[in-house]
């Protein structure tokens, strides 16, 4: 596993990667929709694929923690030189914020799909819907509090938070259980990817409370935030 630690002695360029791949898809919405050529109903178009994007960068910022505790555990059972700390693998951490941002960015465009190119825009429209259209108040929920962990991310806010940034920052779990469930209701029937994406949710889901719910004592203890070393 060397080559993940060149990746940890270059974190600038690990980052940079990562929002290049992030940002890659935006882009070419933009450049499909300026063409006309996300078909015959671009709201439709636009709105499945971003709406997907977002929760596959949901679960990609849920899937951290537990990919640092397996490497770690990985380092351990190999008796490697690096890795056994939990702290080796900070810059995962630091990704996972990245990952969380993009998953706010996509739910935001995947919500003004729908306000701009569906309903114009139409308070009118949109209190039918709400009225109507259970899936979409699951979606403005989590979009509410996506945007709550948007603007408590940065570093000084964090510090300002105190304990409280953890606890709130907790919500992450919640928006991927009403992601999943947005999705379900609003996929037409015979939609398998709310399958593939429940799936995965309810394995990232059961993992932690594993660990949370863990009494032994070997476990280092991971709460998902960067750790210093002894």
């Amino acid at each position: 596993m060397s080559w993940l630690f060149k990746i940890k002695q270059n974190e600038k360029i690990f980052r940079f990667t990562i929002f290049s791949i992030s940002i890659f898809p935006a882009i070419l919405l933009y450049y499909k929709y300026s063409t006309a050529g996300l078909g015959i109903n671009p709201f439709a178009t636009l709105s499945h694929q971003t709406g997907h994007i977002a929760i596959v960068y949901i679960l990609l910022t849920l899937s951290i923690t537990p990919i640092r505790r397996f490497l770690c555990n990985v380092s351990i059972k190999l008796n490697l030189n690096r890795g056994k700390r939990l702290s080796d693998w900070n810059f995962l951490i630091k990704s996972r914020r990245q990952l969380g941002l993009f998953s706010f960015f996509y739910s935001a465009l995947h919500l003004s799909a729908y306000l701009f190119l569906d309903i114009g825009w139409s308070w009118e429209y949109f209190s039918d819907d709400l009225a109507e259209r259970s899936f979409i108040i699951y979606g403005l929920v989590n979009f509410i509090m996506l945007f709550l962990l948007a603007i408590t991310s940065p570093t000084i806010v964090r510090k300002k938070m105190g304990r409280w940034w953890k606890k709130v920052h907790r919500l992450m779990y919640l928006i991927a259980i009403l992601s999943i469930v947005h999705f379900v209701f609003a996929a037409k029937h015979g939609n398998n990817w709310s399958i593939v994406y429940g799936t995965i949710c309810l394995v990232l889901l059961s993992n932690r409370a594993w660990i949370f719910l863990s009494n032994k004592s070997r476990r280092q203890k991971d709460d998902g935030l960067e750790t210093y070393r002894n």
